[in-house]
């Protein structure tokens, strides 16, 4: 109990430093004192657009974007717990059913079947897909329609007992969130980031949302796309999720495989 009370400890005081120093940079930035390095490559679709510190011209703009990003962040960890609930839901309903589990696995497989003829989207780990929007325009419609039938299709999954994971499926998630929240955004907003930033904002900040562990989130983010210029608002979504969401639901997406493997652990 000593690591884990240490480590909660450690997090919270992590979280005040990562806002204190976000925001004395955002300071340095708005007198003009803070001259960033450069990208170390250019992204494939050209410049990102982030209006955030290292590529804005008006830092009143990036000031005002990262606070754009914590309401993503804030938005997402809302969310986090309905998709939590929807998996414990399936879960549940499962193990209600009188049949046994070579039953309940291929239930599962059926519905993700069914899902997956209509969508294909959805089969997969979905990293594909992910790198799939964040580089070519997808229709909202069906970035939408991929949402809904990933997330039923991750609760069939999980729900009827197959070995699939969720950390995948958490990325995309978020990845499809963002966009949505980010076209509507720059629709709002036209001068404002591209809806592929909040996209990659989305995914670690639901990743953060859902696994109660935002720095783990943020990293895990930035070695996937090494943007330099996503680190500010990256680490304040991620903070802002993890915050709200842990606020609304104090466990996170793992608990109940943790605490099964425990039982199970403890019955032999």
């Amino acid at each position: 109990d000593l690591p884990i009370a240490l480590a909660a400890a450690a997090l919270s005081r992590a979280g005040i430093g990562v806002v204190a120093a976000i925001s004395g940079i955002t300071y340095l930035a708005l007198l003009r004192f803070y001259l960033p390095l450069p990208a170390l490559a250019p992204h494939p679709e050209g410049d990102f657009q982030l209006h955030i510190i290292g590529m804005a011209i008006d830092f009143a703009i990036a000031a005002l974007l990262l606070g754009v990003f914590v309401l993503l962040g804030a938005l997402l960890g809302v969310l986090a717990p309905l998709f939590m609930a929807t998996l414990d839901g399936a879960h549940r309903l499962v193990k209600r059913l009188p049949i046994g589990l070579p039953l309940k696995l291929a239930l599962g497989g059926l519905v993700v079947g069914l899902i997956s003829a209509a969508v294909p989207q959805v089969w997969g780990n979905g990293y594909s897909v992910v790198n799939d929007v964040l580089h070519s325009p997808w229709p909202l419609a069906l970035v939408a329609t991929v949402l809904i039938a990933k997330v039923f299709a991750t609760a069939a999954t999980t729900g009827s007992g197959a070995v699939g994971g969720v950390f995948t499926p958490t990325i995309f998630v978020g990845a499809m969130l963002g966009m949505l929240a980010g076209s509507i955004a720059h629709a709002l907003w036209p001068g404002s980031s591209l809806p592929v930033v909040y996209a990659v904002i989305g995914m670690g900040a639901f990743l953060a949302a859902t696994t109660h562990a935002p720095l783990m989130s943020f990293l895990i983010v930035f070695e996937m796309t090494l943007e330099y210029q996503l680190v500010p608002a990256l680490m304040l979504a991620c903070l802002a999720a993890y915050h709200v969401s842990r606020a609304i639901r104090p466990q996170s997406i793992y608990r109940e495989a943790l605490h099964g493997d425990i039982a199970a652990e403890a019955r032999r």
